[in-house]
């Protein structure tokens, strides 16, 4: 994977950095994924908005720091250089933050925030969201913080959590879960057994790996069908996400999840994408899952494997390009703050 970063381009990394998201776990890979492109040490943590704030539209949300539990205590924590939050909740609180802690911090958001777009220094949001503006950054998918050089890794690590089982190449199924665009019901489950079925052969086997987000009922049906000759994690045990991501022949992830299907494009393996039935129009996953595919990362799945070869999308090092020098011009004879 080719490192865009400019080597004239200062180091930050004795910045202080805190990465805020929701509680979802793609927002946080999201995160670090870009703190460790820019070169960033950062402090992960989620903030949500408290009872009854959050039942009011974003706009009414108060900012005070009281409206915000989280998984930090940020009183205690140094003040922020860098703010960069994924989610909506996470950018109400990054603002509150900015404004009580630190009010000169760098504001980078991710995903379009719903609020105060212009109180952000950057916005970094997919293409499908369709924001404009001096200050966004749009990316294809979501960014994360896998890399090749991470996949090499846990590719020589080895199987982890029984994927050691699995005695052939295999197909990596990853799983999202319900939605206010899927259901991720009965008939989503039967669709994805019978495409799984006939995709699984002699030769090439499943390791199913559900997320948080998974239905245990779905996970249970699949298990009955292919947990004897096939893998599907139970949950215990090391997360065997990476690892199968890692060595994997192919991948096949549910079409609610924008964040597993960019990520599964960084093993440069087929991706395809389990079309879940939509219960309301989901124009902004449509219009991700026709970029995906008319750029040759992924394909429609139906239960047919092939194969076909693309360069990985690196979003997390073009946008902390673009990053760095934005922090530059904010700090560009700090010594202490860029390694000039």
């Amino acid at each position: 994977m080719t490192d865009t970063a400019n080597v004239n381009t200062p180091s930050f990394s004795s910045l202080t950095c805190w990465t805020i998201a929701d509680g979802a776990a793609g927002h946080q890979s999201q995160l670090r994924g870009l703190a460790e492109a820019i070169g960033v040490t950062s402090i992960p943590f989620d903030a949500r908005i408290r009872f009854p704030w959050r039942l009011l539209p974003s706009p009414l949300v108060s900012l005070k720091p009281a409206t915000f539990r989280t998984t930090e205590n940020v009183s205690q924590l140094p003040s922020p250089d860098i703010l960069m939050s994924c989610g909506r909740q996470a950018a109400l609180a990054a603002l509150s933050f900015k404004k009580s802690y630190n009010n000169s911090a760098f504001l980078i958001h991710l995903q379009d925030p719903q609020r105060s777009r212009s109180s952000f220094d950057l916005i970094v949001a997919p293409e499908h969201d369709k924001l404009q503006g001096q200050n966004v950054i749009q990316t294809l998918g979501a960014m994360h913080h896998l890399s090749l050089e991470k996949l090499q890794e846990a590719a020589r690590i080895g199987p982890v959590s029984g994927l050691d089982k699995l005695t052939s190449r295999f197909i990596a199924v990853l799983l999202g879960g319900p939605n206010k665009y899927y259901a991720f019901d009965d008939n989503d489950v039967q669709k994805l057994t019978e495409h799984l079925q006939a995709a699984a052969s002699d030769d090439l086997q499943l390791a199913i790996i559900p997320s948080r987000r998974t239905p245990s009922k779905a996970t249970a049906a699949l298990r009955q069908t292919f947990g004897e000759d096939h893998f599907v994690w139970d949950g215990k045990g090391e997360n065997p996400y990476l690892s199968a991501l890692a060595l994997c022949s192919y991948c096949v992830v549910t079409n609610d999840s924008v964040s597993m299907i960019s990520e599964a494009t960084a093993t440069g393996q087929p991706v395809f994408i389990e079309m879940l039935d939509e219960k309301r129009p989901a124009k902004k996953f449509q219009q991700f899952h026709t970029a995906m595919i008319e750029g040759s990362f992924a394909k429609p799945f139906d239960g047919t494997i092939e194969d076909w070869m693309y360069e990985p999308p690196d979003e997390a090092n073009r946008v902390a390009e673009r990053v760095r020098q934005e922090l530059a011009k904010k700090w560009p004879n700090n010594k202490e703050k860029a390694n000039l």
